[in-house]
């Protein structure tokens, strides 16, 4: 259905859990809705805008004449809460929050789909299994493999391409490798950080990702979420 576009952009909150998220429900031009799509977020702390892909894709949609939900992550913008403590399925979750909160509001909405890249490609297929059915899914440049094989391939991929020698991307694998070890061996946040200090003078250190001691534990919370469970 394509509705004339004069959008109407309304601010919202809903609960999820303990946190409180914020964001906005873009609106279209017409008064025959039916149908919604929640924007899901990759990783990283971002807000509604999602560094303004979404805002692209919000006003795509809402040319179509779907309603359009955005909301900032946990303690990005106007949310509640740490996005550095969820698991996949806490982000599930979320999500699952949002359709619940457009199935009850006044739009009367029927539908509700969700779109979302990179990380989302992960937590949407949980989505459409702890809920009544989703009406679609739109996934975009998604991982159909482990976060563990997807960063392995991100990490020696990136390397390569900046021309490091096969010793730096050895090293660099040996490191991730470590750190995922000590992750399944229950190890603290400090003690990961203290492991990798003697390669943060590595020029390819930073290419691991979470490598500071405040992100260092992050990767504990999803890094064996297979898409196969889902």
């Amino acid at each position: 259905m394509r509705g004339s576009y004069s959008p109407q952009q309304i601010d919202i909150s809903f609960t999820s859990g303990e946190n409180q998220l914020s964001g906005i429900i873009v609106k279209p031009g017409t008064d025959k809705l039916s149908n919604a799509i929640v924007l899901v977020h990759g990783s990283g702390p971002v807000d509604r805008d999602s560094n303004g892909s979404f805002v692209a894709l919000r006003e795509r949609f809402a040319r179509l004449g779907y309603v359009v939900l955005c909301y900032d992550k946990l303690g990005v913008g106007e949310s509640t809460g740490d996005w550095r403590k969820q698991t996949f399925e806490d982000r599930a979750q979320e999500v699952l929050s949002a359709i619940r909160f457009l199935k009850t509001h006044p739009l009367q909405i029927q539908g509700v789909g969700l779109c979302g890249g990179s990380q989302a490609g992960w937590i949407m297929p949980i989505v459409a299994q702890l809920t009544e059915p989703v009406a679609f899914i739109i996934s975009i440049s998604s991982a159909a493999v482990t976060v563990e094989e997807q960063e392995r391939y991100r990490i020696e991929r990136q390397l390569r391409g900046d021309h490091f020698s096969d010793e730096q991307v050895s090293q660099a694998l040996s490191i991730y490798a470590r750190r995922l070890d000590m992750i399944r061996q229950g190890a603290k946040a400090k003690q990961i950080a203290t492991m990798q200090d003697s390669a943060m003078e590595e020029p390819w250190f930073p290419y691991l990702g979470d490598t500071t001691r405040r992100t260092s534990g992050f990767s504990s919370a999803y890094i064996d979420s297979t898409p196969s469970r889902y």
